[in-house]
């Protein structure tokens, strides 16, 4: 790992994020957005590489990072009602605007009746 690679880390704050390193220091990582790095889980030069079925990319759900043509397959029911069609697909990483971990996500989400 390097200086500008991205990880997909637990931080000391309990939280698993994808960011890039910022600084690499006296042995802590620390990551664009001022955490610090408690665990590596994947590191790589390139943010699609650390993502998982399960995330979030530009808001739409990650369903598919094994497909033989294409590097991400993602869901979103509205936007397949109004295109008529069944996926969105990315293949290059400035199609990607944000990611939101599961992880981040299933912490963040409120369940409706607790």
């Amino acid at each position: 790992m390097k200086v500008g690679d991205y990880v997909r880390a637990l931080t000391f704050g309990g939280k698993v994020k994808i960011a890039r390193i910022k600084e690499i220091e006296d042995g802590y990582i620390y990551l664009d957005n001022k955490f610090v790095v408690h665990d590596v889980i994947k590191s790589s030069p390139n943010i699609i590489d650390l993502i998982e079925v399960g995330d979030y990319i530009n808001g739409m759900k990650v369903i598919d990072n094994s497909s033989p043509h294409y590097r991400l397959v993602l869901e979103n029911i509205d936007y397949n009602v109004k295109k008529g069609l069944r996926n969105f697909y990315i293949n290059k990483e400035s199609q990607i605007k944000n990611i939101v971990t599961k992880e981040e996500f299933e912490r963040m989400q409120y369940k409706v009746g607790e």
